[in-house]
């Protein structure tokens, strides 16, 4: 159960993930403040069949979860997602989706609930948010490099297209993560200044 949890957000904290930064040096052009927003129902169709097969997709219609990313001067970044946002997508497909697990193998809500060491779906949602080692996963700090049209982050390169307010992440150059929900599918990802 907590894997199907953890895929249900994996594919907003790998995007997070994506942004650890691990070189030096910053560019005066990246340096500020970016906002997206994140379709979720794109992310968990780019996630896989696994994932998106055990509940009703339109349960995602129109949820999106806000990211910033901060760049300094300095080389350093900050990435923050909105953990409201995160939370209410977590608890919109949790209950029909718990609700047939517990269908299918002849329990109650409560049992499958139980089961999971929690009284509540909320509960469960509030556990798979924290990070395993009590590290917040949705804010993240750490050091970037950027170059004309590339950022080298720790274990991948990503093309980007900085042009005037836009930064957009248009391709996945190298990458040692092996996850469907870093692949093309996601992309562009367009971020704006501010």
């Amino acid at each position: 159960m907590k894997k199907v949890l953890s895929l249900t957000i994996a594919a907003v904290i790998l995007l997070a993930a994506a942004l650890s930064f691990a070189s030096c040096g910053g560019a005066k052009g990246i340096v500020g403040k970016w906002k997206t927003t994140i379709d979720f129902e794109k992310v968990m169709s780019a996630s896989g069949s696994e994932a998106a097969a055990l509940f009703d997709k339109s349960l995602l219609e129109g949820k999106t979860v806000d990211l910033s990313v901060e760049f300094a001067d300095d080389g350093k970044y900050t990435v923050d997602f909105d953990k409201a946002q995160v939370k209410d997508i977590m608890l919109s497909v949790m209950e029909p989706m718990l609700t047939s697990v517990a269908e299918a193998y002849g329990m109650s809500l409560d049992d499958v609930l139980k089961a999971q060491g929690v009284s509540s779906i909320e509960e469960m949602v509030d556990a798979q948010m924290s990070g395993e080692d009590g590290e917040d996963t949705y804010h993240k700090t750490g050091e970037y490099k950027y170059e004309e049209g590339k950022l080298t982050l720790e274990n991948s390169e990503v093309k980007v297209e900085l042009s005037g307010d836009t930064l957009k992440f248009t391709e996945i150059i190298k990458s040692d993560e092996d996850d469907a929900m870093l692949s093309d599918a996601l992309l562009p990802l367009v971020f704006t200044r501010g």
